[in-house]
């Protein structure tokens, strides 16, 4: 039998080690939007859940940082690979109504 403590230290531990698990997962998968997508939302919902449970939260301080930051490196990562999509993507877009605003235009004169 564990003491409190003990239980206290070891679910401490046992929290902070899943997050930063968690946390290395979505650095590694940077490039992939759909894991991102995956790894935030997981990260996301275990940080609501340590930072609700009353019995938890005061023994999951370092765990809810290290998911807190694990979520803003998934999202940020997120925005990078649409920003870099639409990027791609945009100027086509931007083009072809250049060239139906200058064909309108010419129609009309």
């Amino acid at each position: 039998d564990l003491t409190p403590t003990e239980r206290a230290h070891r679910l401490t531990i046992m929290l902070t080690k899943v997050a930063a698990m968690l946390q290395t997962v979505i650095v590694s998968r940077h490039g992939d939007p759909t894991s991102l997508a995956f790894w935030m939302a997981n990260a996301s919902e275990l940080l609501h859940f340590l930072k609700q449970d009353r019995h938890v939260c005061g023994y999951s301080l370092d765990a809810q940082d290290i998911l807190a930051e694990a979520v803003q490196v998934a999202f940020r990562s997120l925005v990078e690979y649409m920003q870099a999509e639409l990027s791609t993507a945009m100027p086509l877009f931007l083009e072809d109504r250049d060239d139906m605003n200058e064909e309108e235009g010419s129609s009309a004169h």
